[in-house]
């Protein structure tokens, strides 16, 4: 009966989401996202981030990052390429429900074509409590095939801006866990916005030397072939020739004549192959 009751809480607590007014300070950012131009032709020129094959950071989405306007609408952004060694990897997403505000996460896959293959919206993050070594979040986590999905871009979905979350306070969930009394305490808010503090993790799960050989590929046809410099030998040198290799036939020293034919063509004697022919017909 206690399990019944803290699932029955808590599930209360993160569902009691509502659409609040915004904040002055997220009104700003708000409308200086608007005016802000976009910040690449073409997702092929994003800011991409190339990830190790194991990664673990945090980082921030805010005003000085770039715009891109999504099918979702306009929103900051962070652009990642993952390893050219990494095939299937494990990705964990956190953001962090920092002073009363959170960044609202969506990701978008992408291909070598930089098309969008798979999307995951905020509804597919679970919301995730405090505890000893972590703030409340939203989090997820999934696994991806980065020789099809090569990209990675997270932003937020505009319609989901100043949603709110109420997470139960670290004490009331103490309280439930430890089957002690309800403190009387307040429930914590957190409105959705376009900035906030995130941490990813990366795991390699296993290796693929595809994407390598492919760049390898690229570069190489990117690189053109060396063009040979044909040197043309002196007119004395190719009389040289033509006239040594009739004598030599005439003479009837046909492995002389095929020794000086040879030599001929290493030093691009034109006409050699023709004299040595019309030669051996004379005779």
């Amino acid at each position: 009966m206690k399990n019944f009751t803290v699932v029955s809480l808590l599930s209360l607590s993160i569902l009691g989401c509502a659409n609040t007014a915004p904040s002055s300070s997220e009104s700003q950012l708000q409308t200086s996202l608007s005016s802000d131009s976009l910040c690449c032709v073409s997702e092929a020129d994003f800011p991409w981030v190339v990830l190790d094959k194991v990664d673990s950071f945090k980082f921030e989405i805010n005003e000085s990052a770039p715009v891109w306007g999504f099918e979702s609408g306009k929103s900051y952004f962070s652009a990642f390429e993952f390893s050219q060694q990494s095939g299937s990897v494990r990705v964990t997403l956190k953001s962090n429900m920092v002073d009363k505000s959170v960044f609202a996460p969506s990701i978008a896959l992408l291909d070598e074509q930089y098309l969008v293959v798979k999307t995951f919206t905020e509804d597919d993050f679970k919301v995730r409590f405090s505890d000893a070594l972590s703030k409340s979040r939203y989090e997820k986590t999934f696994e991806v095939d980065s020789v099809k999905t090569p990209y990675m871009v997270i932003y937020t979905d505009s319609n989901s801006i100043n949603d709110e979350v109420i997470v139960p306070h670290p004490a009331k969930v103490r309280a439930i866990e430890a089957g002690e009394p309800m403190p009387i305490v307040t429930d914590l808010k957190y409105t959705n916005t376009y900035s906030g503090e995130l941490e990813l993790e990366i795991e390699t799960l296993s290796l693929s030397g595809y994407k390598q050989k492919k760049q390898q590929v690229r570069q190489k046809e990117a690189i053109p072939a060396p063009t040979k410099s044909v040197v043309k030998p002196l007119q004395s040198t190719q009389d040289y020739y033509h006239s040594s290799i009739q004598q030599a036939v005439e003479a009837n020293d046909i492995p002389k004549a095929l020794s000086l034919l040879e030599e001929a063509k290493a030093l691009n004697v034109e006409d050699a192959q023709k004299v040595f022919v019309e030669a051996v017909n004379a005779r």
